[in-house]
């Protein structure tokens, strides 16, 4: 059975950690802040309603794991970065997963 938007943004919204909009176009990481854990629960509780398994590809593409997250050298990383003296960010860069990418794959994956 496909997932209608309505019903995926409500997932989204209780997933998020403050009250925000969600639209098709917010990006999960970025507008959402949902990553880490909060992505994981996310993505388990979606695939449990469309009885699927977790691609474990689409956690490492999109989303951090929480041992990035809590890395106790993260705020020292994220000054020298913004000071100059680091290039790498402290975080590696994500591909953008919005909401309606979300919809489109597990779509995909229940047909």
């Amino acid at each position: 059975m496909a997932m209608v938007e309505i019903e995926l943004i409500n997932i989204v919204k209780n997933h998020c950690s403050q009250k925000m909009e969600v639209t098709l176009s917010s990006d999960l990481v970025g507008d959402l802040s949902i990553d880490g854990d909060d992505a994981e629960e996310l993505l388990e509780e979606l695939l449990k309603q469309e009885n699927l398994e977790l691609p474990v590809e689409l956690l490492n593409r999109y989303f951090h794991s929480e041992g990035e997250l809590l890395d106790m050298f993260y705020f020292p990383k994220l000054l020298l970065f913004k000071l100059g003296f680091r290039h790498k960010p402290p975080l590696r860069e994500l591909e953008s997963f919005t909401v309606k990418d979300l919809l489109v794959k597990f779509n995909e994956k229940a047909t």
